[in-house]
């Protein structure tokens, strides 16, 4: 089997979850639970994987205190986002419960 066949081969398996997962999700009804699970495990997984690619090239490039500052201070940010977006939502559900108990 030539190179190019065998790399377009496995192409053509890598891609195809792309494919069944868009037959999926065109012709069935799933729950949002299900699709925030899927999507957030997604995320997770880039996340993780471009977080050690970028923590290994740091540590080989740099020092070890510029890379565990840079690695603290990415999951502050993070974590900072993911709190003022959580804000920013119960912020407005509870603006909306006071409009509707207030409209009844």
């Amino acid at each position: 089997m030539t190179i190019w066949l065998l790399a377009g081969l496995i192409g053509l398996l890598a891609a195809s979850g792309l494919f069944i997962g868009a037959l999926v999700g065109y012709t069935e009804r799933l729950p949002h639970r299900l699709i925030a699970t899927v999507m957030g495990f997604g995320a997770g997984v880039l996340v993780a994987v471009l977080t050690l690619e970028l923590v290994a090239e740091s540590g080989e490039r740099g020092s070890i205190l510029a890379t565990s500052t840079g690695f603290m201070g990415g999951a502050l940010l993070f974590s900072l986002g993911n709190w003022s977006l959580e804000n920013a939502r119960r912020c407005r559900t509870e603006t909306l419960r006071s409009v509707r108990t207030t409209t009844i």
